[in-house]
């Protein structure tokens, strides 16, 4: 199916609680116009999408209810995107639990202010996570008021260098942590 040509609108709804729309082209004004309609949306996957900062800001201020996004692979996503999905007064911050953004753009600042402003995220995809949880714990005390308790999953993809300790050191600073799944470079 050509999704250049699919009207994602007939399928919007008040009641809506799951949109999987991996690859759909991004519109300005066709998403500012059904997003407040979906304050009772808990998953959203936009992955591969043209989606940009905007879109983000959109989802920010609508999707008070949402638990999982997915915007892995959207190459226009930035830091700034991030900053205005989760600001700290938003109150997406407190409902956020699972954050896929594994986009060129996202650096370790962006990261660290996702984790910083959403304490109930679990789970974070992104290339940069590692370093972020490994310099959080070694600067605990700089942080202290940063809570991973809950942190649940972490994907590391690929592995760069890695200094001995480090991956004990965020076991320690992330109790909850349950799966580590560890993805190696050859050579």
């Amino acid at each position: 199916m050509d999704l250049k040509y699919f009207d994602i609108k007939f399928l919007i709804s008040t009641e809506l609680q799951k949109l999987n729309a991996p690859s759909y082209p991004y519109d300005y004004e066709q998403f500012s116009n059904f997003f407040p309609k979906l304050e009772k949306l808990q998953v959203l996957v936009l992955c591969y999408s043209k989606i940009d900062d905007s879109c983000l800001k959109i989802i920010g201020t609508w999707c008070k209810n949402l638990r999982i996004l997915d915007v892995n692979e959207c190459d226009k996503l930035t830091d700034t995107g991030l900053e205005w999905l989760v600001p700290k007064t938003a109150e997406l911050s407190t409902t956020l639990q699972e954050l896929s953004v594994t986009c060129p753009a996202i650096k370790k600042k962006g990261i660290i202010m996702a984790l910083q402003n959403c304490p109930a995220l679990r789970v974070v995809e992104n290339d940069h996570i590692f370093d972020v949880l490994v310099e959080a714990a070694q600067q605990s005390a700089e942080l202290a008021h940063t809570n991973l308790s809950n942190f649940a999953r972490l994907l590391l993809c690929p592995v760069g260098e890695c200094s001995s300790g480090q991956l004990g050191l965020v076991v320690r600073y992330c109790p909850s942590l349950f799966s580590v799944t560890i993805f190696v470079k050859e050579g």
